[in-house]
């Protein structure tokens, strides 16, 4: 399904809630990619595993990659990212690792420019806290 081509979308994705919202929208046809930290997205270490070539390898990862680019960049290269595409996907404890931003800077970094949603984890003292809308930019699937 195409409905959502020619959307440029972006996942900073630790625990598989903006990873999932991204697959959606790849699933759809958006172009998505994942931005990960120089040593790796916590989700390609995830269970449960499985073996191939006597390697052990995340089926958790394999899923919620599928149909996505994964690129491990610098925070300046991941900025630049984030401010060209169309929707971010934050997931908030990756927002440092990944962008040098605490939770509280992305919507200065973002407003305007981007729609930029930030999901906060299902545990702690914010698991009531809904994901957040931090800025948004008209868009059109074409």
């Amino acid at each position: 399904m195409s409905i959502l081509r020619g959307l440029d979308v972006i996942e900073v994705s630790g625990q598989g809630s903006a990873a999932m919202a991204a697959k959606h929208m790849a699933d759809f046809g958006a172009s998505v990619t994942m931005l990960e930290p120089p040593e790796g997205s916590p989700l390609r270490k995830a269970p449960p595993y499985y073996e191939t070539d006597g390697e052990r390898r995340s089926a958790t990862w394999e899923w919620l990659s599928r149909g996505k680019t994964a690129v491990r960049s610098t925070p300046e290269a991941a900025r630049e990212a984030c401010a060209s595409a169309d929707v971010v996907f934050v997931e908030s404890e990756m927002a440092l690792a990944v962008l040098r931003l605490k939770p509280a800077e992305l919507r200065g970094n973002f407003e305007g420019g981007t729609t930029c949603v930030l999901i906060t984890p299902l545990t702690g003292r914010m698991r009531t806290t809904r994901p957040v809308i931090l800025g948004s930019r008209r868009w059109a699937a074409g």
